[in-house]
């Protein structure tokens, strides 16, 4: 375990490296088109007399809400054609702005999203999804982005009278939104998280990388469906020292080993979830950031059951203000556990737990459903015995 942690590690600073290198040479490419197109704004305000501190800065405020727009309308497209195939929405972030489904609501909130700048996170439907329409929610960003640019191009050129900002706007939205269509459509991972084109090509090419991709796409559908973690039909299980030992675990892989440990949780099989846990503790670094809650979520409650008590604590702070103010039934079973074990507050946790059962309906994955729910009666059970033998 010692060599295959070491050795995943070493590949995730190579990882992280090439990463960065990819991010170097695209914010070059993405400088150069900007410096270029605002070069002909800037020299028509000076030629003009018009260049001054205000121009400059509604020039900045002009290039941010451009960038705002651009992420928008990749998101934008990829919600659409994802509920063009009948997915459900779950989370849609926009730089500080989020939108997660809480309790069957979309529940606005700012925070900081570190590592990307958009997410369309969405739930594969009940039934099976055709390949089609799996490639249509993952290219719905692109054909979105260079749709758009093309029209943007368009309104440039055939409303020449517009005010120069606007026409500087609309050539720059068209640039960048071409850019950011074609560098999602090149296929490569950054860091752990694979570009819409390495999602596309994987599959139209039946990499192996898609095969990861099609066993989370199966996981899902079953627990949307309402089956239990436990009774999880897996036609093939990750072997974490074998299987990830040839490539760099993505993203997919990552969220794999998070609902495999919902199945051994569910199945209150302790020595796999001792294990799951020390996995996502040696690879945190390795988890993009929209992921990160749902495992600190798991270590702070693993460590409640455990009595590691210090590291509880530390697991519930890392999940900041996003499990204090969570109300859904699995923030409210790690809630629950947490004020039982660590602050020994049993009537705050018994009430947490009834807050947690009258929401469970409303949970989207109805299969975690009913795994959070008797989690929380068996918490309940506990209480209540103990109060038993006191009595």
């Amino acid at each position: 375990m010692d060599n295959y942690v070491d050795n995943h590690q070493e590949k995730a600073k190579k990882s992280k490296r090439r990463g960065l290198i990819i991010q170097l040479v695209l914010g070059i490419v993405l400088g150069f088109t900007l410096g270029f197109t605002s070069a002909g704004f800037l020299r028509t305000a000076i030629s003009e007399g018009q260049l001054s501190w205000k121009t400059a800065i509604l020039h900045g405020v002009t290039v941010l809400v451009a960038f705002f727009m651009t992420v928008n309308i990749h998101e934008l497209g990829h919600l659409v054609a994802g509920k063009l195939a009948g997915y459900q929405l779950l989370s849609y972030r926009i730089s500080i702005f989020s939108w997660d489904n809480e309790n069957g609501k979309m529940k606005f909130s700012v925070s900081t999203n570190k590592g990307y700048s958009g997410l369309c996170a969405m739930m594969p439907p009940r039934e099976a999804v055709s390949k089609h329409k799996q490639l249509l929610y993952y290219a719905g960003g692109i054909m979105l982005n260079c749709l758009m640019g093309v029209v943007f191009f368009i309104s440039a050129l055939l409303f020449p009278g517009l005010p120069e900002r606007l026409t500087w706007l609309l050539v720059f939205l068209g640039g960048i939104g071409c850019f950011m269509g074609m560098v999602n459509a090149f296929p490569f991972i950054s860091g752990s998280s694979p570009t819409d084109g390495k999602i596309i090509w994987s599959m139209l090419l039946k990499k192996p990388f898609s095969e990861t991709l099609i066993r989370v796409n199966r996981m899902i559908a079953q627990l949307s469906a309402g089956v239990r973690p436990r009774d999880m039909q897996l036609n093939e299980k990750m072997n974490m020292s074998n299987e990830m030992e040839a490539e760099m675990p993505t993203s997919f892989d990552m969220l794999a080993m998070i609902y495999q440990y919902y199945k051994a949780l569910d199945e209150r099989n302790l020595q796999e979830m001792k294990l799951y846990v020390t996995v996502f503790e040696n690879y945190l670094q390795l988890f993009p950031s929209y992921l990160l809650p749902s495992v600190y979520y798991e270590l702070c409650y693993s460590s409640c059951v455990t009595g590691e008590i210090d590291k509880a604590i530390r697991y519930y702070e890392l999940s900041g203000k996003k499990l204090q103010k969570d109300q859904d039934v699995n923030g409210m079973r790690v809630k629950a556990y947490y004020e039982y074990y660590v602050n020994r507050q049993h009537e705050a946790a018994r009430l947490i737990c009834q807050r947690g059962k009258a929401v469970v309906d409303q949970y989207p994955i109805r299969g975690l459903a009913l795994m959070e729910k008797e989690l929380l009666q068996e918490l309940e059970s506990l209480m209540s015995q103990q109060e038993n033998r006191i009595s």
